[in-house]
């Protein structure tokens, strides 16, 4: 796995963990990961350090996301073929979202500032990441030029 590779190349630095923000629909999604986590490696029995690495340095956080994505745009497919620029037979439909919490009880988690980003032609601003156990980041939705 990823995170045993790193583990084990940083020879367990508890500088290393990474940061996870878990988007699957479910209840404090993060901490569910977290706990998935830690019952793989205890079942394929890995050294007990590499759990208290991931208990230690690994931030999974809970997120809720204010959007709806209702799947495949069968009905304005080929405007979005034209924005893109290709055949994206992935692409989904969805709501943009104007709210995603993100909280993590993690004792280093510090504010953090996302700057702007382009997509589809939309230009997004995120604010503020604070720590805590429900946090909120606002977006905000303006035209780019």
């Amino acid at each position: 796995s990823l995170l045993y590779r790193r583990f084990r190349h940083f020879n367990g630095d508890k500088t290393k963990g990474l940061i996870f923000l878990c988007c699957e629909l479910i209840e404090n999604n993060g901490s569910a990961l977290r706990e998935y986590v830690l019952r793989h490696a205890a079942a394929t029995h890995l050294e007990p350090e590499f759990s208290e690495w991931i208990k230690d340095s690994c931030i999974f956080c809970n997120t809720l996301v204010d959007r709806i994505v209702s799947g495949f745009p069968h009905d304005t497919i080929d405007e979005v073929r034209d924005e893109l620029g290709f055949d994206d037979r992935l692409v989904v439909k969805g709501e943009l979202f104007h709210i995603w919490a993100i909280g993590s009880q993690h004792k280093n988690m510090r504010p953090l500032v996302l700057s702007p980003l382009k997509c589809l032609n939309r230009r997004y601003r995120r604010e503020v990441i604070l720590p805590g156990k429900v946090t909120g980041v606002s977006e905000r939705m303006s035209s780019s030029s």
